[in-house]
C-alpha cells in the first residue's frame, strides 16, 4: 500500500462510518418512538440470533479472503467465489438447525415474534453473499468502492422503517421481513459490482479451503465469544425478561455507540495496512502507534458522551427511555473499551495472528457468563450493562499482555500515548489538509 493511503482511506472511512452511525442513531430513536419499548425489544429478539450467527457462522472465512487477498491480490477474484460458494453452502443446515431451536432460544416471547425469528434467519445467507465480497475489497484496499458499498445496509435500513411508517405497517415483524427482501437485492449488487472490479479468474477453487479454514477458523472461534460478549445480554432478556425491558437495554447500547464509528474506522483500515506490510518491525511499530492513539481518542470521546448522556438520550428516544440512562452510562464506558478491543484484535490478525484474539475473548466470554449469572436476574438493565464493562476490561487485559508478548514490547509502551505520536498526527493531519487543497 502506498504510505500516504493510510491517512486518506482512514479519513473517508471515518466519515462514511460518523455518517452510518448517524443513521443507525435516527432509525434508533425512529424505532423507539414508533414501536415503543416493547415492540423495540420484539424486533431485537426478532434479529438478533441472525445477526450474532453471521458473525459466528461465516468459519472466518471471509476474514481469511481478505487477509490472503491482500497478500497476494492476483488470487482475490478466485478467493472471493470459492468463500462465497462454501459460506452459502455452510448456511443451508446452520439456518436448519437454529430454526428448530428458536422457540428454546426465545422461550419468554410471544409465538408471532418466534416465528418472524425463524423467518429472520434467511438474512444469514444474505448476508454471508454480502460479506464475501465487502472483505475481498478490504483486504484489496479498495476502499472508495468499500465504502460506498457498506454505506447501503443502513441506508435501506432507514428506507425500511420510513417505508412502514408510510405505509401504516409498523410493526416488528413487517420491518424484519421488508428488511429481509432489501437486503437480498443490495447483496446481488454487491456481487455483481465486486466481480466486475476484481480481476480473474473468477472460478471457485476448493484448493484454497485449506488455507482459509487454517486461518479463518481461529477468527470464527474468535467471533463467537465476540458476539456472545456483545449480544448475549440481550439473548438471555429475551429468554428470561420481558420485551419491555429489552427495549429500554437495546436503547442504552444504541446510545453508547454513538461514537464508536471513529475506532471502528480504525480496525477497518489498519488491519489490511498490516497485512500488506512484510517487515514485522515496521508492522509492530504501526500496530503500537495505532493502539496508543486509539487510547487517547477512546478517553476523550467517552467523556464527552458520559456529559451528554443524561440529558441528550430522553431527549432524543423519548421520555419512555428515561430509565435506560444508568445503564447507559456504563454502557458508554463498557463501548469505549470494546472499540480498542476490536482494533488490537484487528491488529492481531493483520499481523498474522488469529488465535490470539481467540484467546482474549474467550477469557472475556467467560466473564460475561460469570457476571450475568451474578448479576442479570436481580439488577437487571444495570447487571447486564455492569457485565459487559467488566468483560471488556478483562478482554482488554487479556489483549494487551498478548500483544505485548507477541511484539517483545513492554505492555505501557503500548498504551500510554508520548509526544511523538501527537507529532505523528498532527504531521498525518496536516498531510490529508494538503493533499485535499492540492
Amino acid at each position: 500500500m502506498r504510505k500516504r493511503s493510510f491517512t486518506y482511506d482512514l479519513v473517508w472511512t471515518t466519515a462514511v462510518n460518523i455518517f452510518a452511525t448517524l443513521l443507525g442513531l435516527l432509525t434508533g430513536i425512529m424505532l423507539a418512538r414508533i414501536l415503543g419499548a416493547e415492540g423495540r425489544g420484539a424486533l431485537a429478539a426478532i434479529q438478533n440470533p441472525a445477526t450474532i450467527l453471521f458473525g459466528v457462522g461465516a468459519l472466518g472465512i471471509t476474514t481469511a479472503a481478505a487477509f490472503f487477498s491482500g497478500r497476494d491480490p492476483h488470487l482475490a477474484g478466485s478467493l472471493m467465489t470459492t468463500a462465497l460458494v462454501a459460506l452459502l453452502s455452510w448456511s443451508i443446515p446452520l439456518v436448519a438447525v437454529v430454526y428448530l431451536l428458536m422457540p428454546f432460544l426465545l422461550n419468554a416471547q410471544s409465538a408471532d415474534v418466534i416465528r418472524y425469528a425463524q423467518l429472520y434467519l434467511l438474512m444469514i445467507p444474505i448476508q454471508f453473499a454480502a460479506g464475501a465480497p465487502l472483505w475481498v475489497l478490504q483486504g484489496l484496499g479498495k476502499f472508495k468502492l468499500w465504502n460506498i458499498l457498506r454505506f447501503q445496509a443502513p441506508v435501506a435500513w432507514l428506507a425500511v422503517i420510513g417505508l412502514t411508517w408510510l405505509l401504516g405497517m409498523v410493526t416488528a415483524g413487517a420491518i424484519s421481513l421488508i428488511y429481509l427482501a432489501v437486503m437480498f437485492c443490495v447483496a446481488c449488487v454487491f456481487v455483481i459490482l465486486t466481480l466486475r472490479k476484481v480481476q480473474p479468474p473468477h472460478k471457485p477453487d476448493v484448493a484454497h479451503l485449506p488455507a482459509l479454514l487454517r486461518y479463518g477458523l481461529p477468527t470464527s472461534l474468535t467471533a463467537v465469544p465476540q458476539q456472545l460478549n456483545l449480544r448475549l445480554d440481550q439473548l438471555l432478556m429475551a429468554t428470561f425478561l420481558s420485551a419491555n425491558t429489552l427495549g429500554l437495554y437495546v436503547v442504552a447500547v444504541a446510545w453508547s455507540g454513538a461514537f464508536s464509528a471513529l475506532l471502528t474506522s480504525v480496525s477497518q483500515v489498519v488491519f489490511p495496512r498490516l497485512a500488506a506490510i512484510h517487515d514485522q518491525q515496521a508492522q509492530a511499530e504501526t500496530f503500537h502507534r495505532t493502539l496508543r492513539l486509539c487510547v487517547l481518542s477512546a478517553a476523550m470521546l467517552a467523556v464527552v458522551l458520559l456529559a451528554l448522556t443524561p440529558l441528550v438520550l430522553p431527549l432524543l428516544f423519548g421520555a419512555a427511555f428515561k430509565s435506560a440512562v444508568p445503564a447507559a452510562l456504563v454502557l458508554v464506558a463498557a463501548a469505549s473499551v470494546a472499540s480498542f478491543n476490536q482494533v488490537a484484535s484487528d491488529g492481531l490478525r493483520g499481523i498474522g495472528a488469529p488465535k490470539l484474539p481467540m484467546v482474549a475473548e474467550f477469557i472475556g466470554l467467560g466473564t460475561t457468563v460469570v457476571m450475568l449469572v451474578l448479576l442479570l436476574r436481580r439488577y437487571e438493565l444495570m447487571g447486564a450493562a455492569v457485565a459487559s464493562l467488566t468483560s471488556y476490561l478483562v478482554t482488554l487485559a487479556a489483549l494487551v499482555f498478548l500483544i505485548a508478548r507477541r511484539t517483545q514490547v513492554n505492555p505501557w509502551k503500548m498504551v500510554i500515548p508520548c509526544r511523538e505520536d501527537l507529532l505523528f498526527l498532527w504531521s498525518q493531519l496536516l498531510s490529508f489538509r494538503h493533499r485535499l487543497a492540492g
